[in-house]
């Protein structure tokens, strides 16, 4: 399903607030967008179904915003009437407990305008779960924001929160609209297909938005993020078996990256005693059989990228809940003939040593994947890996 096309008003930016019971973190938000420096700003508040004091609340802002009520439908439902009823050309999406940072319409529209090329960019996202007096969040942490091969990122898990994107209109027509059966990950599951159809992000580092961290968070729930976190690694592999040119000229990275992610989801399933864990185990190991043995590796050199996502996979698949596990040992397997293929011989030394080489390597590229490489890599020789060491 697409959403209808509305009269696109250029170089207007429609921000999308959806909301539910929500009502006291709205102001704040709000009023960090309304205080940003954009000359032609839309600002569509939906309403879904709320029973608190959202109403109440909204009333001193009805001359800024537009305001769209509809009977309680889920997130999805909610951002796609946002979008229905948007006319800008930009378009960013601001769940209704998130900030924005100062400038930040500003720095992403600039951004886009200077690359023409680009229908996606993302920005530095930091954490918080209180504010100061003044209103000004209370930093906590960050999710790191990687500044390239962003296609492969998401084969691992999401990049950013919805508000960290800023995106051409065309992007979303060009695509199917919010999926209301996965709300908690239907914005991953939206930057996914996109990036499928070309729309890869950008990072875009000078701009920052803030994510609330609160019990009543969506991704508060471990347990339930973990099952919404399953059902997105079955759909990667679904692209991923779909669209055997994705990602383009990174498909073993991708390939890693999604492995990586699934088998991190499982472990932490396994760690609150989920049986389910098993079947994203299995999941890694077939699509890696079926994929990695039709590949070309003549021109594949060993990087930081395939680092990273190659020792995540081995500091899950050696905890001894997985060692023992039928799937775990096909896995195994699968690696070490990748690890033939890629190196010509049955080398440790020369495998550990191109790992070395890619994890020590100069340059200002991949600067957060080098760090955590550098983070895994004790761990990978110190305990004894099942493949090479």
């Amino acid at each position: 399903m697409k959403i209808s096309s509305q009269p696109v008003v250029p170089q207007r930016v429609s921000v999308i607030i959806p909301t539910y019971n929500y009502g006291h973190f709205l102001p704040a938000t709000l009023d960090s967008v309304i205080s940003q420096p954009a000359p032609d700003l839309e600002i569509v508040v939906v309403d879904d179904g709320s029973t608190d004091t959202t109403k109440k609340v909204l009333e001193p802002y009805r001359p800024k915003i537009k305001y769209v009520f509809q009977e309680n439908a889920g997130l999805s439902a909610a951002r796609n009437k946002g979008l229905e009823n948007s006319t800008g050309e930009f378009i960013l999406l601001l769940d209704a407990d998130d900030l924005l940072g100062p400038n930040l319409i500003e720095k992403q529209t600039e951004f886009l305008r200077k690359n023409p090329h680009i229908d996606i960019c993302v920005c530095e996202n930091k954490l918080f779960s209180e504010t100061t007096d003044d209103g000004n969040p209370k930093i906590s942490g960050q999710w790191n924001l990687y500044h390239t091969a962003l296609d492969v990122h998401l084969c691992f898990l999401n990049i950013a929160p919805p508000h960290a994107f800023f995106f051409r209109r065309q992007a979303v027509l060009n695509s199917e609209c919010f999926d209301s059966s996965v709300d908690t990950c239907a914005d991953y599951d939206f930057w996914l297909r996109a990036a499928v159809k070309g729309y890869i992000p950008i990072a875009n580092p000078s701009a920052t938005v803030y994510y609330r961290r609160h019990p009543d968070s969506m991704s508060a729930d471990s347990s339930s993020q973990y099952s919404f976190d399953a059902i997105m690694h079955a759909r990667v592999a679904d692209l991923l078996q779909k669209h055997p040119d994705f990602p383009r000229y990174r498909r073993i990275e991708g390939l890693l990256a999604f492995s990586a992610g699934a088998l991190r989801t499982a472990e932490g399933m396994q760690r609150i005693h989920r049986d389910d864990w098993q079947s994203l185990l299995e999941l890694v190991e077939n699509l890696l059989k079926h994929e990695l043995k039709s590949l070309s590796l003549n021109n594949f050199d060993w990087n930081i990228l395939a680092t990273l996502f190659y020792l995540r996979i081995a500091n899950v698949l050696i905890r001894p809940s997985f060692r023992s596990h039928k799937a775990a040992r096909k896995l195994k397997t699968t690696l070490q003939s990748f690890v033939h293929s890629v190196t010509g011989d049955s080398s440790k030394l020369r495998f550990l040593l191109s790992i070395l080489s890619s994890t020590l390597a100069r340059g200002s590229m991949f600067t957060y994947e080098k760090k955590e490489a550098k983070h895994l890599l004790p761990k990978y020789v110190k305990r004894r890996l099942f493949i090479h060491v």
